[in-house]
């Protein structure tokens, strides 16, 4: 049903391209192709009736991209645009009761977490950050919500008025420095199109009651570790979840030493508590895990392992899928297996021995 609904929206926004009867035939072009609208990252909403999803437009006299958020109605019906802006609306979230949409939106300047009634209203802004904001995703209870931020280390730790002043105090002298040269001592220099200034992707969370902060948001990974792989090349989604009891999260963060984070390739599925006090890995095998999903019980992490650590070349053999217990590693329990279930409390896998292959 969910996919019959995507495949709608597919339809209606790619109406608009499509030639009349009375054009003629003809091959595409470069400029048809750039032309076309995108549709990415759908969202179902918790009853099963709607699913958001971030539609792309692009502007080809501007040279730029435009991204909204459409609904899509699961038995059939006419999408409907739900939050539009000049620049970028993405990351669309539901509510656990479905009455609200969290998402981030570019349109004051700094990408910010917004929300928005999903019956009608006004958007809101969440947070008011210099670094920034992205990624949000709900707590299960709909009293948090985890969004991303990128930060300079040294200021992580501070309080947070205190935090924001001191960022947006740095990132005014970088912006209105006269000299543009960096000292690098460390790898990497550059990060994909844009040039390493030493910020660090931290997670937060942000308390929220009736789609409005209540509260300062938290770092709750202060330090020179970024919360998740800076690199998107391997991504799969969201790189970090909420457990099903709302009182922790389970994220990947960068390898310690922080020095040799560009060779290496052990990255490990931390816990951390929502207050920041508390934290423990979930997964130790050298090579990489990630992409962490709680089960709905809570009982279960489900991630991806890489078969074998890399730590001075390039990333191995393709990645698998492994599932563990949502609590810390105990012996062979923590192993990655190809697609196996590792019952909780049991090193040996189960009752009866060895883990057995996942069903369904």
């Amino acid at each position: 049903m969910i996919c019959r609904a995507f495949s709608a929206v597919v339809a209606v926004v790619a109406a608009g391209f499509l030639p009349s009867p009375a054009e003629a035939a003809r091959p595409m072009a470069f400029e048809d192709l750039v032309s076309l609208r995108r549709l990415s990252d759908p969202q179902p909403s918790p009853d099963g009736r709607w699913i958001a999803c971030v539609v792309t437009t692009p502007d080809l006299a501007a040279n730029r991209n435009d991204s909204d958020l459409w609904l899509v109605p699961v038995d059939g019906g006419a999408p409907r645009k739900f939050a539009a802006s000049p620049k970028h609306d993405r990351h669309p979230r539901w509510s656990p009761d479905g009455r609200w949409l969290a998402f981030e939106s570019h349109r004051d300047g700094e990408p910010q977490v917004w929300i928005q009634p999903v019956d009608g209203g006004e958007a809101r802004a969440v947070t008011r950050l210099s670094t920034g904001a992205t990624a949000p995703v709900w707590s299960p209870d709909g009293s948090r919500i985890a969004f991303l931020s990128s930060v300079f280390p040294e200021f992580s730790g501070k309080p947070a008025a205190e935090s924001e002043r001191l960022h947006r105090e740095r990132i005014q002298q970088l912006d209105k420095g006269q000299v543009k040269a960096r000292v690098y001592d460390a790898l990497p220099v550059r990060k994909w199109d844009a040039m390493n200034d030493g910020r660090r992707n931290h997670l937060f969370v942000v308390p929220v009651s009736q789609g409005a902060a209540v509260g300062d948001p938290v770092d709750l990974t202060p330090g020179p570790q970024d919360a998740v792989p800076w690199s998107s090349t391997f991504a799969a989604g969201d790189e970090f979840a909420w457990a099903a009891d709302s009182r922790s999260l389970a994220h990947t963060p960068s390898p310690a030493p922080v020095r040799e984070e560009s060779w290496s390739t052990d990255h490990n599925v931390v816990s951390v508590s929502v207050d920041g006090l508390r934290r423990e890995p979930l997964t130790t095998q050298p090579a990489a895990d990630g992409c962490p999903q709680f089960s709905p019980d809570g009982r279960w992490l489900a991630y991806r392992a890489q078969a074998r650590a890399a730590p001075s070349r390039p990333p191995g053999p393709p990645a698998r899928a492994a599932c563990g217990p949502a609590t810390p590693p105990r012996g062979p329990a923590s192993r990655p297996s190809t697609r196996r279930w590792i019952p909780p409390n049991d090193p040996n896998g189960g009752s009866g021995g060895a883990p057995g292959p996942a069903s369904g």
